[in-house]
């Protein structure tokens, strides 16, 4: 069973749709600012990270500047070149001497050499800190430092990432290598290899104090993707850890966002190197601030909506307050008070709605007393109805008395006449009745041919009306004035005189009859004219009629039924009429 509708009140209404638009106000305005809050904070950590590894990276570009100013000087130190070019020299001994002097007191000018490495040009030790021991036959050519020099021609100082050191006995720290190649000053040859290896604390004292967030860092890599530096460098190499190297090395922007890992790079070229550096900063920690930002907005959104839904509530007492008094109002209208006061004020529209309401009640008050003026006239004019029927009926009884005054004395034209005109009024008054069965309509006509046939004696008709048609009902007076206009209008001025012929059927759900004249016809302009209204109307083919038939049955039966004219000047005329097939029932009486 469907439930009935619960009418709200409109303060209700207001209300409720004032807190739904709030509440879509408030989860946009969410939703907006932490886009622009994270936004915001995505761009002023990747500004911050930007500013750090500009700074880093010139500290770190100074150092390594610095550790190769010192491999030039090693290039270019007279004792190291003459005793790489001849070890067999007389002074050899005291020239290789010299070299180690030097050598040994290189590493206090800048305490971030771990140690230095000379090698002649069969790759044979020539100088090894004093503290440390070479492994036997340890081969230089397969380490990495050595690999990235070996086809150099020229003495270009060349850093090699992270790495272990291999050649020595014992235990062997983590360094990053600067190897160069040792030519010769006059021709060019090379006569040796050096090594530099820098102390990787040093790099990690630099980045140690860097905050990036409380979990963000900074590692390095060379052109090649072999890390120079991170913090967690031995979980990277035991593969516990990894970076994305690959997309550093081939990324075409400077930020490189990972929301996968939760990550963003920020990279950035080291000066007078090869090396990237890469600040690492997490998500989740922009996300965090972005929120707080957020709880912000929301509070002070929630306290405007609250502020506003107490300005709804005001609202709307204010537009709903003089509603209910012109509730009250209507309600005495309701009970039998016409002169309730509607005198109400409050918003424009509804003190024009009131004045509305109130000119209504007064109309409606005058059409009451004019309804019952009204009724006082239909009383007397019932009264006049009846007596005035009186002559009709006295005319009937009189044409009865005329036929049995025929019969005896019998005169058949007399007789015929009469019994025609008879039916033809008995049909016309039909007891009242607007709707007759077919049968009666038929005869009705059929007595009009009757008498005009007599009166113009070139007149000729046909009827033909099948017997299912004759079973069926519909109002009266409609045929009768089609085969009047048919007279009148079509073959009453023809010298020849004509004939009518009135066709009854039933088509389907229709009851259709067609009366067809072959007498005068009309013109085009005369048939576009016969349902035009008469004061458009200076046709006289029955144009008023046919109007009225018309308008009958829609009246009756609606627009799908009606009247259709088809007209040929000198050639007659049809004229066709639709009606629903219908039998009689109780209502027709």
């Amino acid at each position: 069973m469907k439930k009935a509708r619960v009418p709200k009140r409109i303060s209700t209404i207001i209300i409720l749709c004032f807190s739904i638009f709030m509440v879509a106000i408030l989860i946009l305005m969410s939703i907006v600012s932490y886009y622009y809050s994270y936004e915001s904070m995505r761009e002023r950590t990747i500004s911050d990270t930007e500013v750090i590894l500009s700074q880093v990276g010139k500290n770190i570009g100074r150092y390594i500047s610095n550790i190769e100013s010192i491999s030039g000087i090693i290039n270019t130190n007279k004792d190291v070149m003459r005793y790489l070019e001849d070890p067999e020299a007389e002074d050899a001994g005291v020239t290789r001497a010299n070299f180690r002097n030097f050598l040994n007191y290189l590493p206090q000018i800048d305490k971030n050499i771990v140690s230095i490495f000379i090698f002649d040009r069969d790759n044979n030790p020539v100088y090894v800190p004093a503290t440390l021991r070479m492994k036997e036959n340890y081969d230089i050519t397969q380490d990495e430092w050595y690999r990235n020099v070996k086809d150099y021609v020229t003495d270009i100082p060349t850093l090699t990432g992270t790495q272990v050191r291999t050649m020595t006995q014992g235990d062997n720290p983590w360094v990053i290598s600067l190897s160069r190649r040792i030519l010769n000053a006059t021709t060019g040859e090379i006569i040796g290899t050096q090594l530099v290896e820098l102390n990787y604390s040093a790099i990690d004292d630099i980045l140690n104090d860097i905050n990036l967030g409380s979990k963000g860092y900074i590692f390095i890599v060379d052109a090649d993707g072999k890390m120079v530096y991170h913090p967690q460098l031995q979980l990277i190499y035991s593969g516990l850890k990894t970076e994305r190297i690959a997309e550093v090395l081939t990324a075409q922007e400077a930020t490189l966002e990972l929301k996968e890992e939760n990550k963003l790079y920020n990279i950035s070229d080291i000066p007078e190197t090869d090396f990237k550096m890469v600040g690492v900063t997490f998500l989740d920690e922009i996300v965090a601030s972005s929120r707080e930002m957020i709880t912000l907005y929301i509070i002070l959104t929630l306290l405007m909506a609250l502020a506003a839904f107490i300005g709804s509530v005001q609202m709307a007492r204010y537009v709903t307050k003089p509603l209910s008094r012109l509730e009250l109002a209507v309600n005495e209208v309701e009970q039998g008070n016409l002169d309730a006061n509607f005198a109400i004020r409050g918003t424009l529209e509804t003190e024009k709605f009131a004045a509305s309401l109130s000119s209504m009640i007064s109309n409606v008050k005058q059409l009451m007393e004019q309804i019952m003026a009204d009724q006082e006239m239909i009383r007397t004019s019932e009264l006049k109805a009846l007596q005035s029927q009186i002559n009709p009926h006295f005319l009937y009884n009189t044409l009865d008395s005329i036929v049995w005054i025929a019969e005896e004395t019998g005169s058949e034209k007399i007789k015929e006449i009469t019994v025609a005109l008879a039916n033809y009024f008995r049909i016309v008054l039909s007891s009242g009745k607007d709707i007759i069965s077919v049968r009666d309509e038929i005869e009705h006509v059929r007595s009009y041919l009757v008498i005009q046939k007599m009166r113009y004696e070139t007149l000729d008709y046909k009827i033909e009306v099948s017997g299912d048609a004759l079973a069926l009902t519909m109002p009266k007076l409609i045929l009768q004035p089609i085969v009047e206009n048919a007279i009148y209008h079509g073959v009453k001025n023809n010298p020849d005189g004509g004939t009518i012929w009135v066709r009854g059927f039933v088509d389907g759900e229709k009851l259709v009859f067609v009366i067809d004249d072959n007498g005068r016809g009309m013109r085009p302009h005369e048939l576009r004219r016969v349902f035009e209204p008469v004061r458009k109307s200076t046709i006289r083919h029955g144009g008023v009629a046919m109007r009225n038939i018309r308008e009958r049955i829609e009246l009756y039966y609606g627009t799908e039924y009606g009247i259709a004219v088809e007209s040929e000047y000198r050639q007659g005329t049809r004229v066709t009429v639709t009606l629903p097939a219908r039998k009689r029932t109780d209502q027709d009486g």
